[in-house]
């Protein structure tokens, strides 16, 4: 009688783990860029008269958000002395730092629309100057400022923390009466329909 030999049991080298991927629902992260615009000078009218401009120069930041608190993207800066800029960014192809590019100034501006809505519109910020206080008679003075932008940083910021940050603060909204409740709850009073 011959012995079988046992089949050989080959021993295979175990693979690197792999990384899961997952098509998450109801999640996303958004990444949030903080640019802060550079000291710049816009114009400011100090005149109390209608088309008598006296104009003087103030120095002046703005912060942009590439997003709100909510996720929605973000197009224009913060407003400081009644106008703001709208601000374009993308990623350097040489650095991948995000840059910034400053537009000229804009104020929001309410204009009777259609059906007697009122209707907003971004305009640019001009002066008419037409009694000539400020030189020639009935010249329009135009504020084109811009800011260099400098980047500061960036945030990660999940759906979930979005949530939880909207969660605190419908948490913290009341109807205003807490204090009547309580006033009335320590003298016994009930209030009835």
């Amino acid at each position: 009688m011959e012995m079988k030999s046992k089949p050989e049991t080959k021993i295979r080298p175990q693979a690197a783990a792999i990384e899961p991927k997952f098509k998450m629902k109801g999640s996303r992260t958004i990444f949030h860029h903080l640019f802060r615009a550079q000291l710049a000078d816009f114009l400011k009218n100090k005149s109390f008269k209608k088309d008598q401009p006296d104009i003087t120069k103030v120095p002046h930041v703005h912060f942009y958000h590439t997003c709100n608190s909510t996720g929605k993207p973000q197009q224009f800066t913060a407003a400081v002395g009644g106008h703001f800029h709208e601000v374009t960014w993308s990623l350097d192809p040489i650095s991948g730092e995000p840059v910034a590019k400053c537009g000229p100034p804009l104020k929001k501006v309410a204009l009777p629309g259609p059906d007697g809505l009122t209707v907003y519109e971004n305009q640019p910020i001009e002066f008419l100057d037409k009694v000539g206080s400020m030189g020639k008679r009935g010249r329009l003075i135009v504020d084109e400022h811009t800011h260099d932008m400098l980047y500061e940083g960036t945030d990660e910021i999940t759906s979930d923390k979005i949530r939880e940050t909207q969660g605190a603060t419908r948490a913290a909204l009341t109807d205003g009466l807490e204090s009547a409740r309580q006033t009335l709850a320590a003298n016994n009073v009930s209030i009835g329909e």
